[in-house]
């Protein structure tokens, strides 16, 4: 998810489990402290990774949510979120403020996960990304709901008895919401090009009824958005994509490898230039309509040279999609 969202259901969720501890009886100030700072800390920690964006982007590509938000790093990271507050707070319980740097953590990881971004979550296991395509990188119903409960409660703090768990049930039950929207999406898009499932990828855009999907064909790959009850096409790729000695030579490169460890799903386009051509990676998942903004371009001279490459985003930062 995006950094603000995280920050807020970081807040909320410290919130929410101080009021959860003092309803099970902790009466410890410091405690009930410690509890709401570990959860908003341990909210963001993962994201501290982002200080590598300085040695580059193909660099930050490569590691960003990788081991920081790997399950060996949560006991860590949680342990020495739980004593730097302790530092501070002597006579706090460690357990339950150790608890609740865990579940700030793990809730900044399933929201990662939850996106179509993801996050690599099975290191060591695993180099995999692993993402489930429910949520968009900024969802406006989930940000509104922890928005509310922060005004809410500072309008009147004596709500705080309620309105954490109204808030915490009514997040459970979008999520659980936009998992059936992506169910019924998939069984429509079938429906209409009458595939099995498996060969349908679907994204979610910003709303719950607007989504992309991906269709793989014995000779086609449709791609194009379902927007309520309007299934449209925009792209007739084939299903093969396109091979020759350039393209495979680069394969081998360092930034085209990073690229393709994140990308997943890549259409390969050749442009022929009057001094050479370009080739052209795009990632398929963060589309807009009729474009693909997010890859490398890789620009070779006639006699087949690298020249340079462009790893990133190719279009104005204003423009969609917002990633």
């Amino acid at each position: 998810m995006d950094s603000l969202t995280h920050m807020l259901t970081g807040y909320s969720l410290g919130q929410f489990l101080q009021q959860v501890a003092k309803d099970i009886g902790v009466t410890n100030i410091n405690t009930l402290k410690g509890i709401a700072i570990a959860a908003f800390v341990g909210s963001l920690v993962p994201d501290l990774d982002s200080v590598i964006r300085t040695k580059g982007f193909e660099y930050y590509l490569k590691y960003h949510r990788s081991w920081s938000h790997a399950w060996p790093m949560w006991p860590i990271l949680a342990t020495a979120i739980t004593w730097m507050i302790l530092f501070f707070q002597s006579n706090a319980s460690f357990w339950p403020i150790w608890l609740a740097s865990m579940l700030g953590i793990g809730m900044h990881v399933g929201l990662d996960i939850l996106n179509n971004y993801g996050t690599k979550w099975l290191l060591p296991f695993s180099q995999k990304w692993i993402h489930a395509d429910v949520l968009p990188i900024f969802d406006p119903i989930l940000f509104a709901m922890h928005l509310s409960g922060v005004i809410i409660t500072f309008i009147d703090p004596s709500t705080n008895g309620w309105c954490w768990h109204l808030i915490y049930c009514s997040m459970t039950l979008w999520i659980l919401y936009r998992i059936s929207w992506r169910i019924r999406v998939k069984k429509r898009i079938r429906a209409r090009f009458g595939l099995q499932s498996e060969g349908i990828k679907l994204a979610p855009k910003f709303w719950p009824w607007q989504w992309q999907y991906e269709v793989q064909t014995e000779n086609h790959l449709l791609l194009g958005e379902l927007n309520g009850k309007k299934i449209r096409l925009f792209h007739r790729l084939p299903a093969e994509q396109p091979i020759n000695e350039l393209v495979e030579k680069a394969s081998n490169l360092d930034g085209v490898r990073t690229f393709l460890g994140f990308a997943q799903r890549v259409h390969t386009t050749i442009h022929q230039l009057t001094d050479g051509c370009m080739i052209s990676l795009r990632d398929r998942r963060f589309r807009y309509k009729r474009k693909m903004p997010f890859g490398i371009n890789l620009y070779f001279d006639v006699a087949g040279n690298m020249i340079r490459s462009e790893l990133g985003w190719h279009k104005k930062w204003w423009e969609p999609p917002f990633v």
